[in-house]
């Protein structure tokens, strides 16, 4: 195996939010340059994920955020993104408008909302990335550097009615991913982590039955689909159970270390 690809939210991050100290460790210890390539593959910015980080293990890692919108190197260069544009922006906008739903977007960078006041769902969110929702006018999206995703945000209870309320042709235009039970996100078509794994691979000369991930949640399905390997965590929901070849531990039983050992170093 060469590329380890690892999810964040409900697999390498405990159900408190944030890696253990043995987790830590033991990435720290993997001798990434020289057996393989380690990869963390997250929903959230840039920003969410570096913030959590130590510097060590920053030094041997890639990093695909936003979904699969954004490929950063282990010198946190921007190797690939991919962007909305703006026409595209407004369709959603108006679209959540017209169905009475608030909207953020996140550049490479930042986390903005067009809604005239930021809701407690957003700040909740913008703060598990241990980020600040900023407020932008439509005018000024433009001046954004991408746009990688588009995130409507709603009470949970909408979730079934805001689903069946999105035009079929969105379907067609955009990836939307349902990461959450109280938000859906709009990112480019054909944009998702498994595209983001396989391009990552393809610049690394890597083989996709080399390619091992570790995930949980409906976000990670794509990359499920494209790996070699596919490990999910004993806490995934049912669909990425029924689809992987191996269940490792929950992620507050430091079910990513488990998997590596057990199925990985085990058998290399």
């Amino acid at each position: 195996m060469k590329l380890i690809a690892i999810d964040m939210d409900g697999t390498l991050l405990n159900s408190q939010n944030y890696i253990t100290n043995k987790q830590l460790n033991f990435l720290e210890k993997l001798d990434t340059k020289k057996d393989f390539h380690l990869v963390l593959t997250t929903g959230r910015p840039l920003k969410g994920v570096i913030n959590m980080i130590p510097e060590k293990i920053k030094q041997n890692l890639y990093i695909i955020g936003l979904n699969g919108s954004i490929i950063v190197d282990p010198k946190m260069n921007t190797t690939k993104s991919y962007s909305l544009n703006l026409l595209e922006f407004m369709e959603i906008q108006q679209f959540a408008k017209r169905i009475n739903v608030d909207v953020a977007v996140l550049d490479s960078k930042e986390f903005y909302t067009t809604a005239e006041k930021t809701t407690n769902l957003m700040k909740y969110d913008a703060g598990l990335n241990k980020m600040e929702m900023k407020e932008i006018k439509l005018e000024n999206i433009k001046n954004l550097d991408i746009i990688a995703k588009v995130l409507l945000f709603f009470q949970p209870e909408r979730m079934k009615e805001v689903t069946n309320m999105i035009p079929q042709q969105f379907f067609r235009q955009f990836s939307i991913v349902f990461s959450q039970p109280y938000l859906i996100e709009f990112l480019p078509q054909g944009i998702d982590k498994g595209s983001s794994i396989l391009s990552l691979a393809k610049q690394l000369k890597i083989d996709e039955k080399d390619i091992v991930v570790i995930g949980d949640g409906l976000n990670d399905l794509p990359m499920i689909k494209i790996a070699g390997v596919s490990i999910g965590m004993k806490n995934s929901v049912p669909e990425v159970l029924n689809s992987v070849d191996y269940v490792t531990l929950s992620n507050d039983e430091d079910g990513v270390q488990y998997a590596i050992e057990k199925f990985i170093l085990k058998n290399s």
